[in-house]
């Protein structure tokens, strides 16, 4: 939010902005390129206090070019977004596979639904905070801020450095992945097909969620008003809560995960399609908070499954690739109404139809056969 207001005070034309926006998505997008290829990290704690510091680097070097008056500040905020990108490609894989190790399977359910909340209340109330900060402090005064809650992180991470991930590969599992640790810059593990089924859902959510970001303030301001965008923000955020505290359940825990994708992929396919053919506001309200309670429950309950590999090289390659989907998925649902703007009723109403379709590939339990829990991907 703050580098939006500032973006817009150095330039009014947005494209500042823009140089941010695609700076910070292209870094992320080729770093996760690069980590896909990695080996999977030993000391995955070490990954993430590096990925910050990275990131406090790039906020604090920019405070230090802005405070000595340095020219061409908007080049400076794209190479600082470039950087930014780039360094939290690292940390999120690392920060799955850390949590893969730290918890058991009765934890890892309670502790990804608790991240989640945390994240739905810091994405509600960040905005909010972010201006506050702008206008009280100034740009400067939030890039310390920034600064300085990277440091606080680096200083909790710190005794997690001397953990180190081992693998545990049983026999009876060396016919789902090969691995070798003789070759450090080609991991041999594998997923199974579930995986790859799972991921190809995942890749059309990920294109409507970047679309509804685009699509879902132009068209509900030009059918209805500004102040019904508000309500369908507000419901997207209670239904993302909603699908959080679900999660805690024991009852919702026992619901197979290709279950709870599917009624994600209906839903969003709704929320989708709501946008441009609901004849009224209050049910394009309703179905941004089925939608989004829906994908977060399928996400966290996605998550634990792909913590749950006994080889950290498939937990691993199983956070990069999911990484990999969400990154440029999301972007290119953005880019597509962008283009199509003209096109919008048929666009929205393409994308609600391939996101349905993934709800019939999640229902096929022959493509589920091979899982990693008895019951968590669900046959």
């Amino acid at each position: 939010m703050a580098f939006a207001i500032e973006s817009y005070h150095v330039d009014h034309s947005g494209k500042t902005l823009t140089a941010v926006l695609v700076s910070l998505w292209l870094g992320r997008f080729l770093a996760s390129l690069g980590v896909r290829r990695a080996p999977s990290p030993r000391r995955p704690a070490l990954w993430m206090v590096c990925s910050d510091a990275v990131r406090l680097l790039a906020q604090f070097l920019l405070l230090l070019w802005l405070l000595a008056g340095g020219a061409q500040e908007g080049i400076a905020f794209a190479v600082s977004s470039f950087v930014y990108g780039c360094a939290t490609a690292f940390f999120n894989p690392a920060r799955f596979s850390l949590l893969a190790q730290l918890f058991h399977d009765s934890e890892r359910e309670k502790i990804n639904s608790t991240l989640s909340v945390i994240g739905d209340v810091l994405f509600v109330c960040g905005p909010l905070l972010g201006t506050a900060l702008m206008m009280r402090l100034g740009f400067h005064g939030v890039l310390l801020i920034d600064s300085l809650s990277f440091l606080i992180g680096i200083l909790v991470l710190s005794p997690l450095l001397r953990f180190r991930a081992e693998k545990n590969t049983s026999p009876g599992e060396a016919s789902d992945s090969e691995e070798s640790d003789t070759h450090p810059n080609a991991s041999a593990a594998t997923l199974p097909l579930w995986v790859c089924t799972g991921l190809v859902t995942w890749g059309a959510c990920a294109l409507a969620i970047g679309f509804l970001g685009v699509a879902g303030p132009t068209l509900v301001m030009n059918r209805f008003d500004e102040s019904w965008w508000g309500w369908v923000a507000a419901g997207g955020a209670i239904g993302s809560l909603l699908g959080s505290m679900s999660a805690f359940s024991r009852r919702t825990r026992r619901i197979p995960w290709r279950f709870k994708q599917a009624t994600a992929c209906v839903l969003l396919s709704a929320q989708v399609a709501a946008l441009a053919y609901s004849p009224s506001a209050a049910l394009i309200v309703l179905a941004a908070i089925l939608g989004s309670a829906a994908t977060t429950f399928s996400g966290i309950a996605w998550d634990v499954l792909g913590q749950s590999f006994p080889d950290q090289d498939q937990v691993h390659l199983f956070a990069t690739r999911d990484q990999l989907v969400n990154t440029a998925g999301i972007p290119l649902g953005m880019l597509l109404f962008g283009v199509l703007t003209g096109h919008s009723l048929l666009v929205t109403g393409v994308i609600a139809l391939v996101v349905v379709a993934m709800a019939a590939l999640c229902l096929n339990g022959r493509l589920f056969r091979r899982q990693p829990l008895p019951a968590d991907a669900g046959a």
